[in-house]
């Protein structure tokens, strides 16, 4: 399995175009022995002719035009991305959708209520569902194994997050545990700490 982080930044990339933090100021200025990041995205490769990508950042595009394994390949329109896994309806996880929209067949896994977020409380990726031909949607349920994908992977949900919104839309949501297997090779995801992470650590070990 191969994993690339195609970007590492936190929201607003580095530098944040507002900030004016020490490091943000420094690097502008030239004097930080650093460089320009674009915001978190992983793909994984269980495969060296398909990616899976998970999430989709605002810097999506930048980020698939500057690596050379996820360019079309000799035909006029096609791609090696075969899927997007999304862990999350926030912006920083979804907005990148946008630039995949472009008469390009679209496979997305997410929860019901990822989908239900960008779909039915969201006009803006209703365009999604516009595209010829439309966005295949697959459910990914948590606490399983999911072999669909070439790779096992495990979701766990770590928290429960309700931002700006009534009800339980983002209950099965929050953040996740992801557990990538591909031989003897693993990959664990966490997009943010939790009291529960070290009992779901341990329910890792072992794990062939």
């Amino acid at each position: 399995m191969r994993v690339k982080a195609l970007g590492s930044a936190a929201g607003g990339g580095f530098p944040q175009w507002n900030c004016n933090c020490p490091n943000c100021s420094r690097l502008r200025r030239g004097v930080l022995k650093g460089r320009a990041r674009t915001q978190t995205q992983l793909a994984v490769s269980p495969a060296s002719a398909k990616w899976f990508l998970v999430n989709a950042s605002p810097d999506l595009r930048q980020q698939i035009l500057a690596d050379p394994d996820l360019a079309p390949a000799a035909e006029p329109r096609s791609t090696p991305i075969a899927a997007i896994i999304l862990t999350s309806a926030d912006v920083d996880c979804v907005l990148g959708l946008l630039h995949l929209r472009e008469f390009q067949p679209l496979h997305i896994y997410s929860t019901p209520s990822v989908r239900r977020a960008l779909i039915e409380e969201n006009t803006l990726f209703r365009t999604l569902e516009r595209s010829k031909p439309p966005v295949r949607w697959e459910t990914l349920p948590l606490d399983e194994r999911i072999l669909s994908l070439g790779i096992r992977l495990i979701l766990h949900s770590l928290i429960k997050i309700e931002p700006q919104l009534d009800g339980d839309l983002f209950s099965d949501v929050g953040r996740f545990l992801w557990n990538h297997e591909f031989g003897k090779i693993r990959l664990i995801r966490i997009s943010r700490l939790a009291s529960a992470l070290a009992g779901l650590m341990n329910d890792f070990e072992g794990q062939t």
